[in-house]
């Protein structure tokens, strides 16, 4: 295909735009879930109020389950536009964003202009990557930055590379790995290195090791890593212990922080993950397995890549979606590299996918009504189906228009047109995902009680803490008969500790105007304190305890 097919329409570009435009413009639509929109809002705002920029807290307490590259980066977001969830949610778009252009520009020096297109329509419209760059969560932005390590090791590496560009791709390598590192601890570079060993173990390209530019290249890393981690640890000397024993070694090989998954579970959320791209990818993948040559084999480093980070996440005994997500840059690539070869292999594959993709969501939308409202109202419900309606007939649609397109002739275009068809969908789903949110944060209920919250001088949260419950009273909360992930701030500092049942009893009648959130599960045992109060509001989030002089209604 020549290059001139590469030229943007201007519906392209402004099909892009209207895209980013709408992208972004989702990232404050919906409330900050618990727990971890709320955790890393709230930290970041404790950050930034407080002007300690060194030692993270959370509620209050000292808190070093992460480093504190996003925090950081979001505290920076908060003062340049405000404490709200746009601003919260930026880091995660920014950074979903950043790992397209980082793919984008490798398949650029790796496979040409054309695979570089290819990837990028791939990447933006691979289901999950797009979805959890909405999510104020770690996985982004650590995603990003080994994206940029891997790619920036591969565009070094090629055997065509000058001797200027491959020592500045590989300073950007070590560079972007210490920000890894920043961003989420030790699998920043454990990762990297690991798969890099496994590359040179099966190749037996040992001349590779003399090509990494070890010294500027540890010289850079060190400067950008180390300095927190000395300064972190100074001020508080239980820090290391743990943030690196606890939160890496205990985390990965015990079942501490009870999130066990099947080891089947991470396969499931790549092939879902990937869609509508599944199918194509898998054949990518099985490509660059078999990719031989006595150079640097850029399609097998990257089917490396994907292959052990699957499985070194499968053997963790902890399990969340996000861990996965650096596979997905890498095979988009994979993706655009094999599509660039044959632009017209796979496309009906690709297209029929969606159309069978969101014809299931539209036939969910129908069947699901009655679990729906086990959940949210009726009216909640209805806009939950109607928008969940529109987004599978955009889909539908749109996806025959470009089976259409492609039919006659026009390939290119056909694929754009099915990127795009697949991202204005998936946007259509966001736009209706406010429901869900509002059942995963405290905001309806603290905006339901109002007035008290505003009046409370002390708030307390009993029995749980909703990770979003102090970002949104812009301030931290009593906590009442719960420790969970606050244990390790509690012995650090013990006059923050905890609240027994009874210890609160005589906190509440002390206090002027006390006001507390409950768990649902615990309501009877507060209303057995016989307070002189009342729940002045109830959802399935929970209940209001407010102050006034009556009991509890049993």
């Amino acid at each position: 295909m020549s290059l001139r097919a590469l030229r943007f329409g201007p519906w392209m570009l402004l099909a892009a735009l209207a895209i980013a435009a709408a992208y972004l413009y989702l990232l404050g639509l919906r409330p900050l879930m618990s727990p971890d929109e709320g955790r890393y809002a709230e930290i970041s705002r404790e950050m930034l109020a407080s002007g300690d920029w060194v030692t993270p807290r959370l509620n209050g307490y000292l808190y070093f389950e992460k480093p504190p590259l996003q925090y950081w980066a979001t505290a920076i977001a908060f003062a340049l536009f405000g404490v709200h969830e746009w601003s919260a949610r930026l880091w995660s778009a920014l950074t979903y964003l950043a790992a397209g252009i980082a793919i984008i520009w490798c398949a650029a020096r790796i496979y040409g202009k054309l695979a570089a297109e290819f990837s990028g329509l791939v990447y933006f419209s691979m289901g999950l990557p797009f979805i959890l760059g909405q999510v104020n969560t770690l996985d982004p932005g650590v995603a990003a930055f080994l994206t940029a390590t891997w790619c920036a090791l591969a565009v070094a590496q090629r055997p065509q590379a000058p001797p200027r560009e491959m020592r500045a791709a590989m300073l950007l390598c070590w560079g972007a790995m210490a920000a890894a590192v920043l961003s989420k601890g030790l699998i920043g570079i454990v990762l990297p290195c690991a798969a890099l060993a496994l590359y040179v173990l099966i190749t037996r390209q040992w001349h590779l090791l003399a090509r990494l530019q070890w010294g500027s290249g540890l010289l850079i890393f060190g400067l950008l890593a180390i300095p927190w981690f000395v300064l972190v640890s100074q001020r508080n000397p239980g820090f290391a212990h743990f943030f690196f024993i606890h939160e890496h070694f205990d985390r990965y090989l015990t079942t501490v922080h009870e999130r066990v998954e099947p080891w089947w579970y991470f396969i499931i959320v790549v092939v879902l993950g990937a869609l509508p791209w599944t199918a194509t990818a898998r054949g990518a993948l099985l490509e660059a397995l078999q990719e031989r040559g006595a150079s640097f084999r850029t399609g097998l480093w990257f089917a490396i890549w994907i292959l052990f980070i699957v499985v070194f996440f499968s053997i963790s005994q902890s399990k969340l979606i996000g861990y996965v997500l650096p596979v997905f840059p890498a095979l988009a690539l994979l993706t655009g590299a094999r599509l660039a070869r044959d632009p017209a292999r796979g496309f009906s594959l690709t297209a029929a996918t969606v159309c069978v993709w969101w014809l299931a969501c539209l036939v969910a939308s129908f069947v699901a009504g009655r679990a729906l409202l086990q959940r949210f109202t009726p009216d909640e419900t209805a806009g939950i189906a109607m928008g969940l309606r529109a987004a599978a007939l955009a889909g539908v649609l749109f996806a025959m228009l470009a089976w259409r397109v492609f039919a006659r002739g026009r390939t290119l275009d056909a694929w754009r047109m099915l990127a795009c068809t697949q991202c204005i969908a998936l946007i259509a789903l966001l736009a209706v995902a406010t429901p869900y949110a509002d059942t995963r944060s405290s905001k309806v209920l603290i905006a339901a009680a109002a007035t008290q919250f505003r009046l409370a001088s002390e708030v307390y949260s009993i029995g749980e803490l909703d990770q979003s419950l102090p970002f949104y009273l812009r301030r931290p909360v009593t906590l009442v008969d719960f420790i969970n992930e606050f244990k390790y701030g509690m012995s650090a500092e013990p006059g923050k500790a905890s609240l027994t049942l009874e210890a609160f009893r005589d906190r509440w009648r002390a206090t002027a105007r006390p006001i507390a959130v409950i768990a649902p599960e615990r309501i009877a045992d507060v209303e057995a304190l016989g307070l002189p109060a009342t729940i002045v509001f109830r959802n399935r989030r929970g209940a209001v305890l407010g102050p006034e002089q009556t009991l509890i209604p049993r």
